[in-house]
């Protein structure tokens, strides 16, 4: 054995190695640092380059959502939250500024839905789930035919309302 020592070269493979790693245990420990290698270069290049494309994305969203609230802001400025919409970055910090923002716009809708009971009487509860839903997702639809019909504000669209009613409900029989 000594007389192979000046022939085994420190860091290669060599059979007496490899005979030793498999009778001691260790080529199984061998095999486990070889595959962590392979996971950790994997991980390095594909899972990184991907959250880097999702970051990005969402950073793109994150404008274009900022960008169309800054628009709406501009025409209603009466529902302005008290401090303006961050950058996109990857820091923390911009949480509580985020929350305190849908605080404000989730008060400001449950204000809008509170008024909305004025208008839409007692039958409207603006603490119920399902009907603010449906509020949400059929305002639009309305607001549209409100403006088609050529709502003026002093009741003489009204007869225009009942005679478009009459006229689906004629076609229903």
């Amino acid at each position: 054995m000594p007389g192979l020592l000046p022939h085994i070269k420190v860091g290669a493979e060599s059979e007496l190695g490899r005979a030793v790693s498999q009778l001691t245990g260790l080529s199984s420990l061998l095999d486990l640092a070889e595959h962590v290698r392979r996971a950790k270069t994997k991980i390095d290049k594909e899972f990184v380059k991907g959250n880097a494309s999702d970051r990005e994305k969402a950073d793109r969203d994150y404008a274009l959502a900022k960008a169309d609230l800054k628009k709406i802001l501009e025409t209603h400025p009466e529902i302005a939250p008290p401090k303006v919409a961050p950058e996109p970055y990857g820091d923390k910090g911009i949480d509580p500024i985020l929350r305190e923002i849908e605080t404000h716009f989730e008060r400001t809708k449950a204000e809008a839905f509170r008024s909305a009971q004025e208008i839409l009487g007692d039958a409207f509860d603006p603490t119920n789930p399902a009907i603010l839903r449906d509020l949400e997702k059929n305002i639009a639809r309305a607001l549209e035919r409100v403006a088609h019909i050529g709502f003026r504000g002093d009741g003489g669209s009204f007869g225009g309302i009942l005679e478009m009613r009459n006229i689906a409900f004629m076609k229903r029989l």
